[in-house]
Parts: C-alpha cells; sequence; structure tokens
C-alpha cells in the first residue's frame, strides 16, 4: 500500500539528495514475516502510464528496460 512518507522519512532522503525529490513515495509491503515492512522511493519525475507496459530482457546484461518509444 502506498501511503505519504513521515517527517522522519523525508529527512535522510532530502539530506542524502541534497534537495527534495521530485517524488517521494512510501510503501507498506509483505516481507514475508508477521509484520508489513516499508520502504521509500525516491525518483526525480513520475510518469504513469495506463494499460500493460511490456518489458524485454537484454542479452548482454540479462536487464530490463522499458521499450522504446
Amino acid at each position: 500500500m502506498f501511503r505519504e512518507p513521515t517527517p522522519g522519512e523525508r529527512r535522510p532522503v532530502e539530506r542524502q539528495c541534497g534537495e527534495q525529490p521530485g517524488v517521494l513515495l512510501a510503501f507498506e509491503a509483505d516481507g514475508g514475516g508477521p509484520e508489513p515492512v516499508s520502504g521509500l522511493i525516491a525518483a526525480g519525475d513520475l510518469e504513469v502510464r495506463v494499460g500493460t507496459v511490456l518489458r524485454h530482457r537484454t542479452e548482454s546484461t540479462g536487464s530490463t528496460a522499458p521499450p522504446p518509444r
């Protein structure tokens, strides 16, 4: 579940980045234990795509990347 980050979660990210990131999201997820785990996503900006977003595996690195536009 995504949520607004707390001030205590924001401060270390802003200190590390040197500024407030364009996007900062907090989330709670099932980590396989008795309690959910918290995480943060920081990014310069956000693009929302509606529908299926395909990922293609590259042969050389094995990583995934979005298809070219």
